[in-house]
């Protein structure tokens, strides 16, 4: 609390001005969603989905943002797995083929 959201990014996203794109993004659109890895307190990484809302006094000026952040490690294991387990089998079904041939 009271500290830049930017200290859950990563250093080259930082670099790349990533924090300030979503925060202007969600200031022209009233919102901005993006997966991608952001750093913990603990400083480990993790996979995120994060939505900046854009929050608007009753005459629409700019009072502030809101930021909700998911971990979603966990789903980007498991689909990295299935992804690999399809190239796999890919890769067994041409040997396979081409052995047949």
């Amino acid at each position: 609390m009271g500290r830049h959201f930017s200290l859950f990014y990563t250093q080259e996203d930082i670099v790349q001005g990533k924090p300030d794109y979503e925060l202007k993004k969600a200031a022209s659109e009233g919102q901005f969603e993006d997966e991608g890895w952001r750093i913990r307190k603990d400083r480990s990484r993790f996979w995120a989905n994060v939505i900046i809302t854009a929050m608007r006094g009753s005459s629409g000026e700019l009072l502030g943002f809101s930021k909700v952040t998911r971990d979603f490690t966990e789903r980007k294991k498991s689909e990295e797995a299935i992804r690999l387990n399809e190239e796999r089998f890919r890769s067994l079904s041409n040997f396979l083929r081409t052995r047949s041939s």
